[in-house]
């Protein structure tokens, strides 16, 4: 019988369970824990696909989506599209597709202005990090200002811009109105260019902002044709996008601009500077600047004025520019220059008025800034006959000149672009006039098509209407001074979507065609386009994207719909009507309110003329006119379910009857009770109470009638929101609405159509009406919201080979192909610092951590051992390791099969009593009431890393301890150590009892602890007990950070090793030496630890070779499990070496653990442990004495060679 050899103290190493692993055992569904720092992870494809997904910029820790191939093909224009829904959703609508920018998604009020003080003529960019910016001019002072918005943020920030003048010098102001005419005639004073600034974004992330300034007036006589002005550029810049400016150059360009005048205190002359745009490109920087030339005949131009344009370019980042080229002025000329990159080359767009009556969109392109304009290649802008004039020019006799006009590009990162034109010309397509429209390019600007149907007509044509406030030329023609329109137009693109900076400008109450309206003096942004789980259909089978659909009439609160010419017929009854714009944050909105009265707004021809189904058919009820509409009201008080107190009505009709079905509204508390109903019959088809996220929030709204049916949708209205959500409300099951026979056609109703006491907020109403009868009607057929179902009547967005935007900072990338239909990725984030880095297989350096991204809320990190039937360990005793922790609290449970039992309570702090001076601490020496005695000697610098609380039980006062000398916590009777703290301490006290925190700790389970467990936890709370306050369980970092754990069982030397080990600590620097014998250390890493040993004494492992063999053991508590074999020592190495594959799999080594004790402890000072790995490349049992398995006590005896162990860092 073998007998028990226990020692006082024990050694082993603790050897990892195979079976706690992070891919086996480590319980992702049941664990809580964040991650900090998370990353785009590899897409992951579910099926065979032979296209590639590849990821960048951002991602949050919870962002788990799948992307879905909705249509076959490669990642090109017209080819693959994708869907992409939250991978963890069973929402029956989760797929979310793709809007282009042909509706408007809402609209923010950016700055507000006053007749006195305003800014106009902008420009936009959305910087590295999705940040929006806006660039305007101060009408009347010429001062410069930006507007930034991050992507997260709900409100607009302002900034005024730095500049610098010397005497003599001014800025230019911005009020010089672009038309030089007054109903046609030349007057002097009011000739001008609308100068603006330009915005660029540089590949480092920096913003540069140019904008013109006035140098000099030179006055060398009163004659005519002699005086001159001089004219420069001037840049500040940005590093923050936007927060912050400075000035980046004085003066840009190397020779200054000089222009020509007629007089000396005249504003007639050659060359004002007008708007500027800019563009970065492979180290260049090409900039434009639109000019006007005023100037006599005398000065060697035509007679009449004329748009001229200046290039410059610069090879610096914007530090100098030269001058390329500018031109003269002609009896035709180009305006309304705008730049933007794609396909590797400068695209630039501009207004060609080529003769009367003509200005239509080109871009020219250039492969270098340096190349000159007039030596680019350029393309026509196809356009129909819609907008024929996108400018509105001036008179014959003053050659053609651009008057008002507004054009702008931008580029989309795959490859497509867009192009935002406002018809302010009067030979444009009778309906079009004054309104905006979109054009689109598939291939980075060399071809153009507009976007949309036609909704004047009923040809397959498109009229690319994106804004209008009304059709020109019905019911009624709204004037030759009719406008009501965008103004100062500037485009950028920014997540998945059109940011539209502009500025309103309504119709004057009288004029020709040359007179200008009354522009609002706001800067707004609108958003167009972007990712939702709705999508606008297409209007014909093609999956172009140009053949999405849009809106025909629209209603912004810019102003008043009353004030708007022609556009909506205004129906009031009673006296007690209050109206008028305001802002809610950044959102404009009409209010409306009424006390027992009404205020309606109409538009009683929602189609054209053109386009109405005027078919007589007694078989069935009318022809398929189509009619939708989508808005966003917010219900403050009031409203009915039966009555339209506040409501919509959507009627939809032909010449032999008409439907007419309303969403009636009704306030009810912080509730909205929204009512579908049928206006004709007179009867609800659904009612439903919508609670929003808050009671500030509100609905938006998209209803849609086809045939007989309606059918109704809503999502939580956001302006700017970048994923917009919608819920179906309601959807007609059969041909249900009631048809008044008469005819009636399409109309719209909004407000408060009946007479009541409520009050309501009007965001935004958009709507349109065609011929369904039509293969290319303007109203999408299909997905046109009916029988609408997911993913298969989703719009999706072609794949891209550059990375494009996907959701909440994430960009996909596509290669090779082609996908098929129902290929499928899972895209789930990376972590900087994730929870598998704390398993050795994944991560075995401790460095390489898991934080938490806070600790507001407990950690608990579960792995499954044995879900089946709790586990035994693979030795008696068992053990925890923890290093590079950073907290002090925590706790270990195992799953005992019905129930979670705390193993050990881990605490990292050992108390310590203090006398502080400056950054340095000691332990008390005098005066001391009660004495301390310390339980270990630190080592010099052993502290370092460690964390120093200032408090035992009150709030946690943390620092890190950077630096300590040896000695022991023990008041006078040995030497102290002295510690050094990092920051600032002056506010923390001179004395009293504090605690350092280990970093790195084992817990030991000694083996008479012999309860299986099915499931470890480690539970990090949020408060320590017996400590003041809550939240206490703090770091100095705000998070939770653990770089290794090691659960498994302590293989123990039943024959301890020889005497002659050897401790021993290498650091890693290395260190260099010039010729002249001059060296120069460099420190690559931290030293690392080491140690080694062996059993050079004989073994005698007789008792292995018995019969029945019954070797001494260890066993350190009476009643616990056997823990050690004594003669098996030497074995036990050799297959360690082989379990753990040499240095494959990292160990503890203990090399003194006291026995007889029966609960679990701790082990903290790390002189009594060392996480690392065998290095030892062969081991041997070498053979002293006698034969080799004879038993009976004359058998043989052994050595076994040394083994090292080096520590992970």
């Amino acid at each position: 019988m073998g007998s028990n050899k226990s020692p006082s103290h024990i050694r082993g190493l603790l050897i990892p369970d195979p079976r706690f692993s992070f891919a086996g055992a480590f319980d992702t569904t049941n664990s809580v824990y964040t991650e900090k720092t998370p990353r785009p992870g590899v897409p992951i494809a579910k099926d065979d696909s032979d296209l590639i997904l590849e990821t960048s910029g951002e991602s949050t820790g919870d962002l788990n989506l799948t992307v879905y191939t909705q249509n076959s093909g490669y990642p090109e224009n017209l080819g693959g599209t994708f869907l992409y829904s939250d991978t963890s959703s069973t929402s029956t609508y989760k797929h979310y597709g793709w809007e282009p920018p042909h509706t408007i998604n809402g609209l923010e009020r950016v700055d507000s202005g006053n007749n006195s003080s305003h800014y106009i003529n902008y420009d936009t960019v959305t910087t590295l990090d999705d940040t929006l910016i806006i660039a305007g001019v101060h009408s009347t002072s010429g001062f410069m200002r930006i507007w930034h918005k991050g992507p997260n943020a709900t409100a607009w920030t302002e900034v005024d811009l730095p500049y610098f003048l010397e005497p003599g010098m001014q800025l230019v102001v911005g009020n010089r109105a672009i038309d030089g005419t007054s109903d046609g005639t030349t007057t002097e004073g009011t000739v001008g260019t609308e100068p603006g600034p330009a915005l660029v974004v540089l590949p480092s992330g920096r913003v540069l902002c140019f904008f013109w300034i006035q140098t000099a007036n030179e006055l060398t006589a009163t004659a005519t044709n002699t005086s001159k002005r001089h004219w420069q550029i001037q840049a500040v810049f940005s590093d923050d996008s936007g927060a912050s400016w400075a000035m980046y150059q004085n003066f840009c360009l190397i020779e200054p601009l000089s222009q020509l005048a007629d007089t000396r205190s005249g504003s007639i002359g050659r060359y004002w500077p007008g708007r500027l745009r800019a563009e970065y490109k492979d180290g260049q920087i090409l900039m434009i600047s639109s000019a006007y030339d005023s100037g006599a005949a005398a000065q060697g131009g035509v007679s009449f004025p004329g748009n001229v344009y200046l290039q410059f370019a610069s090879s610096s980042l914007g530090a100098s520019f030269v001058l390329v080229e500018k031109n003269t002025k002609g009896a035709t000329s180009d305006s309304s220059y705008d730049i933007a990159v794609s396909g590797g080359k400068f695209v630039v767009s501009y207004l060609v008025t080529a003769g009367s009556g003509n200005a239509i969109p080109y871009t020219g392109f250039l492969g270098s800034a340096f190349s000159p304009m007039s030596r680019s290649d350029r393309a026509f802008v196809p356009i129909d006959d819609y907008g024929g004039s996108f400018a509105e020019l001036l008179a014959a006799d003053t050659g053609n000149a651009a008057g008002r006009a507004d054009l702008a590009i931008c580029a989309v990162p795959d490859g497509s672009m867009y192009m935002v034109g406002v018809r302010h010309g009067h030979d444009s397509v009778g309906y079009t006039k004054n309104s905006v429209a979109l054009m689109f390019s598939g291939d980075n600007g060399e071809t153009w098509s507009m976007v949309g149907g036609q909704w004047g007509g009923k040809d397959p044509k498109k009229d690319g209407t994106i804004y209008s406030s009304r059709f020109y030329d019905e019911p009624s023609s709204a004037g030759a001074h009719a406008r009501d329109t965008l103004r100062s137009v500037a485009i950028t693109w920014q997540r998945g979507r059109l940011a539209v900076a502009c500025r309103f400008e309504d119709s004057p109450a009288s004029g020709t065609i040359y007179v200008d309206g009354d522009r609002d003096h706001n800067v707004s942004c609108l958003y167009l386009g972007g990712y939702s789980n709705l999508t606008i259909g297409s209007i014909d089978a093609a999956i172009s994207m140009a053949d999405r659909g849009t809106y025909a009439k629209h209603y912004l609160p810019f102003v008043e719909p009353a004030d708007m010419l022609g556009a909506w017929t205004v129906t009031t009854a009673g006296s007690s009507v209050s109206k008028g714009i305001a802002v809610n944050g950044a959102e404009p909105y009409l209010k409306l309110s009424t006390t027992s009265a009404e205020y309606t707004l109409s538009a009683d021809v929602l189609q054209h003329t053109s386009t109405q189904n005027t078919r007589t058919e007694s078989a069935t009820w009318g022809g398929p006119m189509l009619s939708f509409v989508e808005f966003a009201v917010e219900i403050i008080s009031g409203g009915n379910d039966a009555s339209p107190h506040i409501a919509m009505i959507l009627q939809n009709g032909n010449a032999d009857g008409k439907t007419r079905v309303g969403l009636y509204f009704r306030a009810i508390g912080d509730t909205t009770r929204v009512s579908v109903y049928d206006a004709t019959g007179a009867a609800s088809l659904h009612s439903e109470t919508i609670t929003f996220s808050t009671a500030a929030n509100f609905g938006e709204y998209r209803v849609a009638t086809v045939g007989r049916a309606v059918t109704v949708w809503y999502r939580e209205y956001s302006a700017a929101a970048e994923e917009r959500t919608w819920i179906k409300l309601y959807q007609s099951q059969t041909e249900e609405l009631s048809v008044a026979v008469s005819a009636g056609f399409c109309k719209l109703q909004w407000g408060h159509i009946t007479s009541s006491t409520a009050h309501s907020r009007w965001y935004k109403v958009q709507a349109g009406a065609h011929d369904g009868d039509l293969n290319h009607c303007a109203v999408p057929r299909l997905n046109d919201w009916m029988g609408y179902a997911s993913p298969a009547n989703v719009g999706g967005r072609f794949f891209s080979p550059s990375q494009i935007y996907l959701n909440t900072g994430l960009q996909i990338a596509a290669k090779d192909g082609p996908a098929v239909k129902g290929d499928e990725w899972d895209l789930s984030p990376r972590f900087d610092y994730p929870v598998e880095a704390v398993h050795h297989e994944i991560s075995p350096s401790p460095a390489k951590d898991w934080r938490s991204s806070g600790r507001s809320v407990a950690a608990e990190l579960i792995w499954n051992i044995d879900t089946a039937d709790p586990a035994m360990a693979l030795g008696g005793s068992r053990a925890l390791y923890l290093g590079g922790i950073n907290f002090r609290y925590c706790l270990l449970k195992g799953y005992n099969g019905t129930s979670w039992d705390t193993i050990a309570t881990i605490d990292a702090a050992q108390q310590v009593r203090y006398h502080r001076r400056g950054n340095s601490l000691t332990a008390y020496s005098t005066g001391i009431s009660t004495a301390q005695t310390g339980d270990r000697v630190w080592s010099f610098d052993g502290m370092a890393g460690c964390t120093f609380n200032f408090q035992d039980t009150g709030a946690p006062a943390l620092y890190n301890i950077s630096a300590n000398s040896e000695g022991v916590f023990e008041a006078g009777a040995t030497k102290p150590p002295v510690f050094i703290v990092d920051g600032t301490v002056s506010g923390e006290p001179t004395t009293g009892d504090g605690q350092i925190w280990c970093k790195d700790l084992c817990v030991y389970i000694p083996d008479n602890v012999v309860t299986a467990y099915e499931r470890l936890k480690i539970e990090i709370p949020v408060d320590v007990p017996g400590v003041t306050g809550s939240g206490n369980n703090k770091t100095i970092s705000g998070d939770w950070h653990i770089g290794t754990v090691i659960w498994g069982h302590v293989a123990v030397f039943g024959r301890q090793y020889s005497r002659g080990h050897i401790r021993s600590i290498e650091p890693n620097t290395e260190l260099f030496t010039a010729t002249g014998g001059q060296r120069r250390a460099v420190e690559q890493g931290p030293a690392r630890r080491a140690v080694e040993f062996s059993w050079v004494d004989p073994v005698d492992i007789s008792a292995m070779g018995d019969t029945l063999p019954s070797p001494d053991y260890i066993q350190t508590i009476g009643s616990g499990a056997i823990v050690a074999s004594v003669e098996n020592t030497p074995f036990l190495i050799q297959g360690l070496l082989s379990r753990l594959k040499g240095s494959v799999v990292p160990v503890v080594y203990l090399p003194s653990v006291p026995v007889g004790t029966s609960a679990a402890f701790q082990i903290d000072d790390r002189n009594r442990f060392l996480y690392g790995r065998i290095v030892t490349a062969s081991h041997r049992i070498e053979n002293q004495i006698g034969d080799e398995w004879i038993g009976g006590g004359t058998g043989e005896a052994v050595t076994a060679t040394a083994i090292r162990i080096e520590e992970e860092l």
